[in-house]
């Protein structure tokens, strides 16, 4: 029989990775198109999958889940980016100057300086969420701060929207044996819930 299944997101945008990383195409952020991971039904019951990712693969999560609930059921997302308006501004503070001019913006905008960031940030369009989200970050993260987090679970309050968090005293990637377990327990708990095996 089907199985449910959960598609995986690496990190492949944030700033403290941007050295390390492949390019994303250009404006990659916002050509994350509906159908890149629909389920293959030979493996996985295409209307029981759920994205999780980390870091750039979080913020990928989240968006999808937002984006096409039709094709996701839920999303879990370790230190997604939520607003890029705000990590834009956080990293134009903590990378040199040519670093973020030369590089690192184009990599996100190619040359298309009129790009809106809120049509593709979580923090703007949380309004929409109609599916199951978790969302869990480190407290002293430092590539994706905290208050990227934070502001997003009291927007969601005041809107009326329900969130799953997890917040542990982590930075970026979960180094600690135990904060590892911590996170792993949730994200099955939550799929437990919310995508059910048979």
């Amino acid at each position: 029989g089907h199985c449910p299944s959960a598609a995986i997101a690496g990190g492949r945008g944030t700033s403290g990775a941007a050295r390390q990383s492949p390019p994303l195409e250009p404006r990659g952020i916002s050509r994350f198109r509906e159908g890149d991971h629909r389920a293959e039904p030979r493996y996985a019951d295409p209307a029981r999958v759920c994205m999780a990712g980390g870091s750039y693969g979080g913020y990928a999560a989240m968006w999808a889940v937002i984006r096409n609930p039709e094709i996701y059921r839920c999303a879990v997302s370790w230190a997604g980016v939520a607003d890029w308006d705000a990590i834009m501004a956080y990293d134009r503070d903590t990378l040199t100057r040519r670093y973020y001019k030369e590089t690192w913006k184009p990599k996100l905008l190619g040359n298309d300086n009129s790009f809106d960031f809120s049509d593709v940030s979580p923090m703007a369009q949380i309004g929409r969420l109609s599916r199951p989200l978790l969302i869990a970050h480190g407290r002293f993260d430092e590539r994706v701060p905290y208050s990227q987090h934070y502001r997003l679970v009291e927007k969601a309050g005041r809107l009326g929207v329900e969130l799953e968090t997890l917040v542990l005293d982590e930075m970026h990637s979960p180094g600690y044996a135990d904060n590892h377990e911590k996170l792993l327990d949730a994200m099955v708990s939550f799929l437990e819930r919310h995508n059910p095996p048979d």
